[in-house]
């Protein structure tokens, strides 16, 4: 109702207890109870909140101990309220028979461009001239490339040639080998 965020009405609660004393709790054994708002506590509040956001005073809490004390501060009209409640509910129902409506609508437009789709004739677009000719030369050069034997060689032929080791790389070479072996 005041359009502030909860921990604001929490800051708020405590607060108004300060000034007006505790609030009933929803399980009065338990300290972090949810707090009873009661209809008396609501207006106090909102005229409270009402006359810090016009400038009238400084603080919330200056606002409550001048409700308390019976000063004369701006006054919420439960008319004005709920009158904006109810202007509010209208336009939300006239939002939701406008969204229905375009609902129906869509349904039915996607009804239609499927039925056309389906009368329409499967044809596929004709080659323009030479096209086939090539697609064709064009589908003999990929067969050719990939073509397993000819990739066989051209692996072959990429694979560098194992080197020979040097002379005294190969003697050190059959010293390993021989002291491994023996």
């Amino acid at each position: 109702m005041l359009g502030v965020q909860p921990r604001t009405v929490r800051r708020m609660a405590e607060t108004y207890e300060s000034v007006f004393g505790e609030l009933p709790r929803v399980r009065p054994e338990e300290d972090r109870s949810p707090r009873l708002w009661t209809a008396e506590a609501v207006r106090r509040v909102q005229v409270a909140h009402l006359a810090l956001k016009s400038g009238k005073v400084s603080s919330l809490e200056h606002a409550l101990v001048l409700v308390r004390d019976g000063a004369e501060l701006p006054v919420v009209a439960a008319s004005e309220s709920g009158q904006e409640a109810a202007t509010l509910s209208a336009q939300i129902a006239q939002l939701k028979t406008l969204l229905e409506a375009q609902g129906r609508e869509l349904a039915s437009l996607r009804e239609l461009v499927q039925a056309q789709t389906r009368e329409l004739p499967e044809v596929d677009p004709p080659a323009p001239e030479g096209e086939d000719d090539l697609r064709h030369a064009i589908r003999e050069e990929v067969q050719a490339a990939l073509n397993p034997e000819r990739l066989r060689v051209a692996l072959h032929a990429s694979t560098p040639a194992p080197q020979r080791p040097s002379g005294w790389r190969r003697v050190l070479a059959a010293l390993v080998v021989g002291r491994s072996r023996g």
